[in-house]
């Protein structure tokens, strides 16, 4: 592992740290593909922080480019303080689902200026031609399915305050293991689509519902972060 070399932006080496049985941080939900990697050495590599040039370790996701490493040093993991960011977060995931890394995190802000700034009151005024003159954006994610998923979930949410969020998710990760199963079944039955296990997962994680950082990073709960209060 010493040998490892992560080539991005900057010079990156692995973190010191010993490799270990793949198991995720405590109280996080497994968000890897089942069957992959079955010899197990890439899920040891992913399940430690990497210690980067500036001298920060972070979870080895981080590196895939500038804007990843942004998302994951200011937003993931973070708690969101308001309604529209709860709703930004759920929306952002949406978008992101089936991409490569960083995706939707590159096009935030065409995203937001699209979706009326993730104000679910304004976002779901949105009417079918609207969606039609999205998808001629070339700045979007051109997915009609997910624009509409997005509106309609903005129609469901805008009367939802965070105490309402928290309690969604918060009954969802009191279900250690089935938190993400759990979070997808109480959206189904709140009207919501297109957020299967997967997103409810990394939504989840992206919130700070659940442990969304590998230990060793300097974001992880245990590093005590100062900067890693909500948003």
């Amino acid at each position: 592992m010493d040998s490892t070399r992560f080539d991005v932006t900057t010079s990156i080496q692995p973190a010191a740290l010993p490799v270990a049985p793949s198991a995720a941080p405590a109280g996080s939900p497994d968000l890897r593909g089942a069957g992959e990697d079955p010899g197990g050495r890439l899920h040891r590599i992913l399940d430690h922080a990497v210690l980067c040039a500036d001298g920060v370790y972070r979870c080895p996701w981080a590196l895939v480019n500038s804007v990843v490493l942004e998302e994951h040093d200011l937003v993931w993991g973070r708690r969101p303080l308001t309604s529209p960011a709860w709703f930004e977060a759920l929306a952002m995931e949406i978008f992101q689902a089936g991409l490569a890394t960083g995706t939707a995190a590159g096009r935030r802000g065409a995203l937001s200026e699209a979706m009326c700034g993730f104000l679910p009151a304004r976002t779901g005024l949105l009417a079918d031609e609207d969606v039609d003159e999205l998808m001629l954006d070339r700045r979007l994610i051109r997915n009609r399915a997910k624009l509409v998923a997005v509106i309609h979930a903005a129609r469901l949410v805008q009367g939802w305050d965070t105490e309402d969020w928290e309690e969604i998710t918060g009954a969802a990760a009191a279900h250690p293991g089935e938190a993400p199963r759990q979070l997808a079944q109480r959206f189904r039955e709140l009207g919501l689509v297109h957020v299967g296990p997967g997103i409810a997962g990394h939504f989840l994680a992206r919130t700070g519902v659940v442990t969304g950082h590998v230990e060793g990073c300097h974001r992880h709960p245990a590093a005590g972060d100062p900067t890693a209060e909500g948003w």
